[in-house]
């Protein structure tokens, strides 16, 4: 097995961005070979290459061979293994960040899980993950970190090329994604859910349970996880005083942020500066 693993910042910090990637690699996997059952904090495309295998989600469990790809969304428990007779070899990328989720979905044109995809030609997926993974064996650098990002997005705008057309959303994802747009450019002014129900039209108990049914999350809780991202990236990456950093996140009072901020990751902003 070869990979290479993203050592830019925190799993923290890179939540707050909008894409980043998170690892790749790729490996020709020993007879009955076997990852998980675990969930991971990002998503991770694998594209086969040779042989086949199979993928348990969700209790169910799925074949997967040569010519296909599977996704395996953010905080899912899944196992995938190797056939005893012909087992597989893959590539694959794990990504992350605040819109990964989105991204990714409308890219695949389906939110259903899991996401298995037939792609007739692998080559530019697997050339790409193997320039990736040669470059970061290179040498961590900020220009290299740049130059295998760049390539993310190659392997994302592949894809796009791969699947159909962008599905029409539901009138249920438009709204969720109006909302998490909204929230994503204003975390830092006071904002309160009922103005975002109230632009798009909505009732703030009917857009809170349309986000907890289709993002397991409510309105609240994606706009603090937002704001706590950015708080974790401006303490590790500046020396701002405690004042502007809540300020730029969203608060007025340094105090209500540090408790809001203590009980989000369990230390004080303080504590997790000198981490």
């Amino acid at each position: 097995m070869r990979e290479y693993i993203h050592t830019f910042g925190s799993n923290h910090q890179k939540e707050g961005e909008d894409l980043v990637l998170y690892n790749c690699g790729f490996e020709d996997c020993q007879k009955g070979h076997y990852f998980g059952p675990l969930s991971r904090d990002f998503h991770i495309i694998h594209f086969v290459t040779e042989g086949e295998g199979t993928l348990t989600i969700d209790h169910i469990t799925y074949s997967v061979g040569k010519n296909q790809a599977f996704l395996i969304p953010a905080n899912k428990v899944a196992k995938y293994e190797a056939s005893k007779t012909n087992p597989w070899k893959y590539y694959w990328f794990g990504f992350m960040g605040i819109k990964a989720r989105e991204y990714i979905y409308q890219i695949m044109n389906t939110r259903e899980t899991p996401v298995i995809l037939d792609i007739e030609d692998l080559s530019a997926f697997q050339e790409t993950i193997q320039t990736m993974v040669d470059i970061g064996e290179s040498g961590i650098s900020l220009k290299n970190h740049f130059i295998i990002q760049g390539y993310m997005y190659h392997l994302l705008a592949a894809l796009v090329e791969t699947t159909k057309p962008l599905a029409q959303q539901t009138t249920a994802e438009a709204y969720i994604y109006q909302a998490q747009t909204y929230i994503n450019k204003n975390f830092a002014q006071p904002i309160q859910i009922a103005t975002i129900a109230n632009k798009l039209g909505l009732h703030p108990n009917y857009l809170t349970a349309l986000f907890k049914k289709h993002t397991n999350t409510t309105p609240k809780e994606y706009l603090m996880k937002v704001r706590m991202a950015k708080a974790a990236d401006f303490l590790i990456h500046t020396n701002y005083q405690m004042k502007i950093i809540a300020r730029s996140v969203g608060y007025a009072d340094s105090l209500a942020f540090s408790k809001a901020f203590r009980k989000y990751y369990g230390v004080s902003p303080k504590e997790y500066r000198c981490q």
